[in-house]
């Protein structure tokens, strides 16, 4: 977990998901906000689980000035204010064999990512007809994210998936966590954007804020539990094309893994980013004026995804990777609805 002024979610974040896990390592830097404070209260509180590593570098990766943004460009790759040197300064400490990256704004859906930490230890026990039908609808959905002729609305498979994929849910379940634990995959988490309006949770269908714009779900294959070695870590990423709407720009990481597929899991947290001070004020702005560009948390699941894509990009691989987690997970939505009042932001 790597955290830059992410008090108001950060407590919440923490204890979501270290009773899940075997260690959980933060690191910060730059903070001048009380999350040293609250990272140190939760060592004290979780002192066999939390390893702290404080990052005494400044690092530039988000939100850069068209100055910064030249600057960055000419410090050598291993420069620790580099975002990648960030982030492998935190990996690099890890003691066990598998890992997952945690943002300070997600909050997870505990008991789920327990039993999927549980199941990586201990394996799950596969049947022939798990292993065909696992494969099958991996084969048929996940290795052919992106292509925009079998996704399209036009064509069967974008259909077919609607009826397969909820149908055989847990036997591709099973079929995944058993190509990860034999080397051949890593796991993709997702998770689901939430903010509070009207004192009720809400996901955006297209809400706009200066930096960028906003859809249900968070999270396309950026978030893998992946196994940590020589050959998994982060280098320099130079988002060339991106640019927030502000202007501002963004020199950040992308993670170095070998090239095994990669087998998508479906939810497992909610992403409060739109309930950050700076942000959370344009987002009821725009609620306000565009109540239909917004759905209560609890009736998520019950929107079809054709509703869904019309507000989302036109990028093929994002449409497809979401278009297959909604029909794989949107039935655990509603399971995990009553988790958040369980917290204060």
């Amino acid at each position: 977990m790597r955290v830059m002024n992410d008090a108001q979610t950060l407590a919440a974040s923490i204890d979501s998901c270290v009773e899940a896990l075997d260690e959980l390592i933060i690191t910060y830097n730059d903070c001048t906000d009380d999350s040293p404070q609250i990272i140190e209260h939760k060592r004290q509180q979780y002192p066999d689980k939390i390893i702290v590593i404080p990052y005494p570098y400044h690092v530039m990766g988000i939100n850069l000035s068209d100055e910064e943004y030249e600057y960055v460009k000419t410090l050598p790759e291993d420069s620790p204010h580099l975002l990648a040197s960030y982030y492998n300064n935190a990996l690099k400490h890890v003691n066990y064999k598998y890992v997952v990256k945690i943002d300070a704004d997600q909050v997870y859906f505990t008991e789920k990512l327990a039993k999927l930490r549980n199941d990586i230890v201990n394996g799950v026990r596969m049947n022939i007809a798990d292993k065909i039908w696992g494969k099958f609808i991996f084969s048929i959905f996940c290795a052919r994210m992106g292509n925009w002729r079998i996704w399209s609305i036009y064509h069967p498979v974008h259909y077919l998936q609607y009826i397969l994929v909820p149908l055989f849910k847990r036997k591709y379940y099973k079929y995944a966590i058993n190509e990860f634990l034999h080397g051949l995959s890593h796991l993709s988490l997702s998770g689901i954007n939430v903010f509070s309006f009207d004192n009720v949770w809400h996901s955006p269908l297209g809400v706009e804020t200066r930096g960028a714009k906003w859809w249900p779900y968070n999270g396309v294959g950026d978030t893998l539990i992946f196994e940590a070695n020589s050959d998994t870590f982060f280098v320099p990423w130079d988002k060339v094309d991106y640019q927030t709407t502000d202007g501002k720009r963004t020199f950040i990481e992308k993670f170095q893994r070998p090239k095994l597929k990669i087998c998508i899991l479906g939810f497992y947290w909610v992403h409060l980013k739109l309930m950050q001070r700076g942000i959370y004020s344009e987002v009821i702005k725009y609620s306000k004026k565009h109540p239909k560009d917004i759905i209560p948390f609890d009736k998520l699941s019950e929107l079809s995804f054709t509703k869904i894509l019309k507000h989302l990009d036109e990028q093929p691989y994002r449409r497809s990777f979401l278009n297959f987690v909604h029909n794989l997970d949107k039935s655990d939505i509603k399971k995990n609805v009553g988790m958040l009042n369980k917290y204060k932001f």
